[in-house]
């Protein structure tokens, strides 16, 4: 099967969810053509060279295909994938009418819909639409890597983009005075650092794998979006660590008390679990139950599903 991919990441990155798809097609003999947000202006050149049987889509650039096809200029089969909420996401830059209109245009008239959001999986069907949940997969290397080194009694960590749109600032605020160290990890905003107290550590940028080695000291993980379908978030789930996240879309996959602290403010939900020794070990023993697959795993099913509507 010839499959080409038209991906918002950005080609020296190359730690989306179809970077790593991508590499379990080809394993499994397909040819894969990857366009990334730097070459999109090479797309349709790209797809009349290529002839693929099937065009994946992942983000607000798959209205440009969905134009097309519109238009009888693609014909092949046009499967997108939709894991962010675009209006939620870009709406305040590019205005959220136009962002809306956007959205809903791409999911009525794709062929297909896939998604690791269940949070998403449902708003497909107030379109109109059948949605198939693909979760996101981790890298099996996560099994099997140690912990760092990292001081304080209680480490809490962050891994992601540290923008005020992912609320990381509220968590900056609420371990201040509180006997915990924060490390977070991604490209440092340094406007945190202007607020940050002296237990918080801004780790910057580090490579995939070695951040599971983060994850892996963790005392408690934390997420902050309101998102059900991050990456890490798997992977926190993977390492089976506390997991603290506000209150939203990721209980659609995560149940409160149960195998992860929800809650409406991140300070009281910290001293919570600072305090609360038995709490911490309930929540992991309980997260490790829930199943999480690895990529190769994801890619077989993804691959099953192309199979059946190519």
């Amino acid at each position: 099967m010839k499959i080409l991919i038209i991906s918002p990441t950005i080609l020296k990155e190359r730690s989306g969810r179809f970077d790593f798809l991508s590499q379990v097609f080809r394993k499994f003999g397909h040819e894969v053509y990857l366009i990334p947000k730097d070459q999109w202006k090479k797309f349709y050149f790209a797809y009349l060279k290529f002839k693929p049987d099937v065009l994946i889509s992942v983000g607000v650039i798959a209205v440009l295909p969905t134009i097309l096809k519109k238009m009888k200029l693609i014909p092949t089969v046009h499967v997108h994938d939709w894991n962010d909420d675009y209006t939620d996401v870009m709406g305040s830059k590019y205005g959220i009418d136009r962002i809306a209109f956007m959205e809903h245009y791409i999911i009525k008239n794709a062929d297909y819909i896939t998604t690791p959001s269940k949070f998403l999986q449902r708003k497909c069907e107030i379109f109109g639409k059948t949605a198939f949940y693909i979760p996101h997969g981790v890298d099996p290397k996560i099994d099997n890597t140690k912990p760092i080194k990292l001081d304080g009694d209680i480490k809490i960590v962050y891994a992601g983009s540290q923008s005020r749109y992912k609320m990381v600032d509220k968590l900056v605020e609420a371990v201040r005075g509180l006997n915990c160290e924060l490390y977070l990890i991604g490209k440092s905003n340094p406007e945190l650092r202007k607020i940050a107290s002296v237990n918080v550590h801004f780790v910057g940028l580090v490579k995939h794998e070695k951040v599971f080695s983060y994850f892996k000291a963790a005392d408690i993980l934390v997420i902050t979006s309101d998102d059900d379908s991050t990456l890490k978030m798997f992977e926190y789930i993977r390492i089976g660590k506390p997991i603290l996240a506000l209150k939203g879309r990721v209980g659609y996959l995560l149940d409160n008390y149960v195998n992860a602290l929800l809650v409406d403010d991140l300070k009281e939900g910290i001293k919570l679990l600072l305090e609360n020794k038995k709490m911490r070990t309930t929540l992991s023993k309980n997260v490790k139950k829930i199943k999480t697959c690895t990529w190769e795993e994801i890619g077989i099913k993804y691959l099953e599903l192309l199979g059946r509507v190519t």
